[in-house]
């Protein structure tokens, strides 16, 4: 597994800002699978009152080549996650721009109840919303990375961070154990740096 710097990572949500698919990159870039954003639903998001919250219930996967809906495998990926406000807020524009888009098309407009569907509301296949992440990623200037390495950036990112690794597990929907055994190199040089700076600080050294 590769992932992205904390700076890098700052630099494609910078490039992807103005993008239609801005509110899927950001939830991308904080760690869902991409199953489970192009399976995310309308219904599974409150947008409004004191406590947004996004539900993973649907995740969308390719089957022998077909894009098929069905519900997360485990019971630690079946979970509500708190709406950040800057992910809120581009969910908000990116239902607007998807309520005029259906206003232009008319009749002719697929109404999936998805919420990553492109212009005539037709469900993206996961293959494209990967295809279409690798090549933002170049025009950012950034190293190519796989989609599923963004999760892999958020869940390093998180640990060095030094948030608690079940904390990262339950947002993630992984096991715990698994989470510290997979992103345990990541959590280790964490600690390196963190040993480093307080023996330099100990020892009086700049």
């Amino acid at each position: 597994m590769e992932s992205w710097t904390l700076d890098q990572s700052r630099a494609f949500l910078a490039h992807v800002a103005n993008d239609r698919l801005c509110a899927a990159w950001l939830l991308t870039m904080h760690g869902l699978r991409r199953g489970e954003v192009v399976g995310l639903r309308w219904t599974d998001v409150t947008l409004d009152g004191d406590d947004p919250t996004l539900q993973i219930r649907h995740t969308r996967v390719l089957v022998d080549g077909h894009p098929e809906t069905s519900e997360p495998k485990t019971a630690p990926g079946r979970r509500d996650l708190p709406l950040l406000p800057n992910i809120a807020s581009a969910l908000h524009a990116f239902k607007a721009q998807q309520q005029r888009e259906a206003e232009t098309a008319g009749a002719a407009y697929e109404d999936s109840g998805l919420v990553v569907v492109d212009e005539p509301g037709r469900p993206l296949r996961p293959e494209v919303f990967t295809d279409t992440f690798r090549r933002r990623a170049r025009e950012a200037g950034l190293p190519d990375i796989r989609l599923h390495d963004a999760r892999h950036t958020a869940a390093s990112l998180m640990l060095e961070l030094g948030y608690p690794v079940h904390v990262v597990a339950a947002w993630l929907g992984h096991d715990p154990v698994m989470t510290q055994r997979v992103y345990a190199h990541v959590h280790t040089e964490a600690l390196r740096a963190l040993g480093r700076s307080f023996d330099q600080a100990l020892s009086g050294e700049q």
